[in-house]
């Protein structure tokens, strides 16, 4: 990752001066691989920060990146980020501000390359921000699980009327993620420092090991199949610890998706 951190900045570069601090979203950040050398597909995720000003230029044009001449898709992502593709498979993901855009921004883990201008004190008051924001950020119970059972139903309804497409969706998206942020917020992880306050679905297995295994099975299943795994899952490690958790309405979508697989199990053939 020095590399990447010093390619930045090149020698006779016309941009070297522009550059203050480099950033990687990982700790400790992955190494890059040799200019020319044999790669396996790997995913870089980095800051650059620059003088006011000078933001662009790193946006608009990657002759700073090494290898470029080997890329094979850039896009704007966000108004002050990239996505670069390689032609080996190699992702890098990108951002690029001045040192007053970085409010913007969210961070967890990170590791500062390179600092001229007291970044690293930033990037503190920037995770500080973000661990005491999502600290108050637990989903309300009563939103979550009710959207969480409602798109069990929605999801097998539309399986079993054809719409395979929508249905896995519903069921397996978003009932899936509902339940995740439940889980996280509500039952006590086997390793609670694994997880991502940023986005609770990374390493979710690592930090609930029995729960992830069930949950992944259910990605294998089918949609019906999968929703009713979900609720049985829900009811177990919730109904003890949700607040004014609703038994009534659970037993309710119970037995709709016990006649969605008296049906047949939902799948709809046509024919």
């Amino acid at each position: 990752w020095t590399a990447i951190a010093t390619a930045a900045i090149p020698v006779g570069s016309s941009r070297p001066s522009t550059t203050i601090a480099a950033c990687s979203a990982s700790s400790p950040p992955a190494p890059w691989p040799a200019p020319g050398s044999a790669r396996t597909p790997g995913h870089h995720d980095f800051w650059i920060i620059t003088r006011p000003g000078e933001q662009e230029t790193f946006r608009r044009w990657l002759d700073w990146l090494p290898d470029h001449q080997d890329v094979v898709l850039a896009f704007r992502e966000t108004d002050h980020g990239l996505k670069v593709l390689f032609a080996d498979g190699h992702l890098v993901e990108y951002a690029v501000f001045d040192p007053d855009e970085l409010h913007v921004a969210r961070v967890n883990s990170y590791c500062v390359l390179l600092d001229r201008e007291r970044i690293g004190r930033r990037m503190e008051q920037i995770a500080r921000a973000t661990r005491q924001r999502h600290a108050h950020d637990a989903p309300d119970p009563v939103w979550a699980f009710g959207q969480f059972l409602t798109h069990l139903i929605v999801g097998t309804g539309r399986h079993a009327r054809g719409e395979l497409v929508s249905g896995h969706r519903f069921v397996m998206t978003h009932a899936l993620e509902h339940l995740i942020r439940l889980i996280v917020a509500y039952v006590p992880a086997d390793r609670p420092t694994v997880l991502d306050d940023l986005d609770p679905t990374r390493r979710f297995e690592r930090a609930y090991p029995e729960i992830g295994g069930r949950v992944a099975t259910c990605l294998e299943a089918s949609v019906p199949a999968a929703a009713r795994e979900l609720l049985d899952v829900a009811h177990e490690v919730l109904s003890d610890r949700l607040p004014d958790y609703p038994a009534a309405a659970v037993e309710v979508v119970r037995l709709h998706l016990a006649q969605v697989s008296a049906d047949g199990d939902g799948f709809f053939s046509p024919r």
